[in-house]
């Protein structure tokens, strides 16, 4: 009887661990996600999208790559000292990253509302420099810039000095040359064509080559004189500003150029 009673304490004992087994509330059933619904290409299409957003980035750099030569058409509507700027340039890509370029613009005004007594005034630049490109499209250009700024004499300031006679004296013409600096982008759109923005461009004379003018031998008012003297003053050392200049860039590829 002993023995028996034995048995059944240690077969109680044994019971307990599976009953506290059994109470234990059993782990939440895992939640179904939409990254869990998602087919077995799910991975493959986010890396070919990574991988295509890695070509377009680089893009411009690519296309650099493959250009020898490029010809660019140049619109400046904030341009100092005569906004509305047209040019052209010749581009030669020693390397992808590095583009010589030479450079012409030129701008007109009719009657300067800015400047009283003076009539038409033409403002031009031929600029020789090169473009460096840091990644992808981002590029500081600099160089060098020769200057021309020719400005007509209003009739006022001539009646006045001459009586009318103004074979020699109504034009005024400066010359010189300084650099040029500027920061920009450049983006390859496909099919040689490339477009492109220098958001901020400095061109300063520095030296002054060529200064013509007769009014102020032919007057002997005192204030024409130094209006004049005040003009050409200005336009000698302004800074030539040049804000959002575009670009409109076709490029020659390699191919073209081989025998």
């Amino acid at each position: 009887m002993k023995y028996f009673a034995a048995f059944i304490l240690a077969f109680s004992f044994s019971l307990v661990p599976a009953a506290l087994a059994a109470e234990k509330p059993a782990p939440p059933a895992k939640e179904t996600t939409a990254a869990d619904t998602l087919p077995d290409t799910s991975s493959k299409q986010i890396e070919a999208g990574i991988e295509k957003t890695s070509e377009n980035i680089n893009k411009s750099y690519q296309d650099r790559e493959l250009s020898k030569a490029a010809v660019n058409i140049l619109y400046g509507p904030l341009d100092l000292l005569i906004p509305n700027k047209f040019g052209v340039s010749a581009n030669y890509f020693r390397t992808p990253n590095e583009v010589w370029e030479l450079e012409y613009m030129r701008g007109k005004i009719a009657a300067p509302f800015f400047i009283d007594d003076i009539g038409a005034m033409v403002d031009e630049r031929l600029s020789i420099g090169k473009r460096i490109f840091s990644g992808n499209s981002f590029n500081f250009s600099c160089g060098l810039t020769y200057f021309r700024f020719k400005a007509h004499i209003g009739s006022d300031l001539l009646n006045r000095a001459t009586g009318g006679n103004t074979s020699n004296i109504d034009l005024l013409e400066l010359e010189g040359v300084g650099f040029r600096l500027g920061v920009g982008n450049r983006w390859a759109l496909g099919k040689n064509l490339t477009v492109g923005v220098d958001w901020i461009e400095l061109n300063q004379p520095l030296i002054i080559t060529k200064e013509e003018e007769g009014f102020t031998d032919a007057t002997t008012n005192q204030d024409d004189k130094e209006d004049v003297e005040d003009v050409m003053k200005w336009a000698s050392y302004f800074p030539r500003l040049n804000i959002l200049k575009l670009n409109l860039v076709y490029s020659f590829k390699y191919n073209l150029f081989k025998l």
